[in-house]
C-alpha cells in the first residue's frame, strides 16, 4: 500500500506544478503586456518592432486623451476592478493550498488508507485546476484592460508600474508555488521507500505549504492595501 500511496502522490504533485508551471507562464504573459503599455505611455523610441506603428498613433490619442480626465477615470476604474478580480483569483489559490493541506494531513494520519486519501488528494487538485484556471482568465482579462491604457497620459503611467510590480509579484508567487511542489514532490517520494516514515514526511510538506499559505495571505492582504491605494489616488468608487 506505501507504494501504491507513493504513486498516487507523485502524480498529485506532478498536477501540481504542472499548474503552478500555468499560473507562472500566465503572469509572464501579463508582465509583458505590462511593459508594453509603459513603453507607450512614455513614447520612447526604444518600443519593440511590432508595436512601433501604434505607439506613434497612440501618441496623438494621448495628446487628447489627456483632457478627457473622464475617460481617465472610466479606465482606472476598470482596472481597479481587474485588480480586484485578480485580488479574488490569489486568494481562490489560497483556498486550493489550504485544501491541499489538509489532504496531506489527513494522508499523515490514516497512511494505511492510501485509496481513500489518494481520492481525496485528486480532489484537492481539481479544486488548484479550477483556481489557476480562474486566475488565466483574470490575467486575459487584466491583458484586454492593458490595451486600453495605451490612450492614458504619463500620470496613468505610474500606475502602470503599480500593476507591474503586481503581476512580477504574481509570478514570484507561482514561482513560490512551483518550488513548494518541488518540495512536496521530494516528501512524498519518500513514502514508497520508509513506510514507517510517512508521517514525518508528511509533516514536512505540510509545512511547505503552510509556508505558502502565510506568503500568499500576505501577498491578499499586500493586494488589497494596494488596490485601496489605487482607488483613493484615482478617487475610483
Amino acid at each position: 500500500r506505501a507504494g501504491e500511496a507513493g504513486r498516487g502522490f507523485a502524480v498529485v504533485a506532478d498536477a501540481v506544478k504542472g499548474l503552478a508551471g500555468q499560473s507562472k507562464e500566465a503572469a509572464g504573459s501579463a508582465i509583458n503586456l505590462v511593459k508594453n503599455i509603459k513603453e507607450a505611455g512614455n513614447q520612447t523610441s526604444d518600443i519593440s518592432k511590432q508595436s512601433q506603428v501604434g505607439a506613434k498613433q497612440g501618441a496623438t490619442i494621448v495628446l487628447g486623451a489627456i483632457k478627457e480626465s473622464e475617460g481617465i477615470a472610466k479606465i482606472m476604474g476598470e482596472m481597479t476592478n481587474k485588480v480586484s478580480n485578480l485580488t479574488n483569483g490569489v486568494e481562490r489559490g489560497l483556498e486550493a493550498i489550504t485544501s491541499v493541506t489538509k489532504t496531506i494531513e489527513e494522508v499523515a494520519s490514516i497512511a494505511e488508507e492510501s485509496s481513500s486519501a489518494s481520492e481525496e488528494a485528486s480532489s484537492a487538485v481539481e479544486e488548484q485546476t479550477a483556481a489557476a484556471q480562474q486566475m488565466a482568465g483574470i490575467a486575459k482579462e487584466v491583458s484586454e484592460t492593458a490595451e486600453h491604457l495605451e490612450t492614458i497620459s504619463k500620470n496613468v503611467v505610474s500606475s502602470a508600474e503599480e500593476v507591474e510590480k503586481l503581476a512580477v509579484a504574481v509570478s514570484t508567487d507561482a514561482e513560490n508555488v512551483e518550488k513548494s511542489a518541488k518540495e512536496i514532490e521530494v516528501q512524498i517520494s519518500k513514502v514508497s521507500e520508509v513506510s514507517e516514515a510517512v508521517k514525518n514526511q508528511a509533516e514536512d510538506a505540510i509545512k511547505a505549504a503552510e509556508k505558502t499559505n502565510v506568503n500568499l495571505q500576505k501577498l491578499v492582504e499586500y493586494r488589497i492595501n494596494l488596490l485601496n491605494e489605487l482607488k483613493s489616488k484615482y478617487k475610483v468608487e
